[in-house]
């Protein structure tokens, strides 16, 4: 059994901008649809650097992307969208 104890890099730079995926991870849960979530960041040739992926838990199978993306990127500091 493996367990994640840690990031291996705390900062991602995504589209010329350093950041956090514990920033977004936090966005994401102020969603109540949202029970947990875990950002990675994944290598991308169309932006240059990487791309933010989330992995998300959902409160109920009723909740899509399309209706956590909205509140979550309203949220979030412009720098880090």
């Amino acid at each position: 059994m493996f367990f994640i104890v840690d990031r291996k890099k705390t900062d991602r730079q995504i589209q010329g901008s350093q950041v956090a995926p514990a920033e977004l991870e936090a966005t994401l849960l102020l969603n109540p649809d949202v029970l947990d979530a875990a950002v990675i960041g994944v290598t991308s040739n169309e932006y240059g650097g990487e791309q933010p992926k989330a992995f998300i838990v959902r409160s109920n199978t009723d909740v899509t992307a399309a209706s956590i993306l909205p509140g979550s990127m309203s949220a979030l500091h412009p720098s880090n969208i």
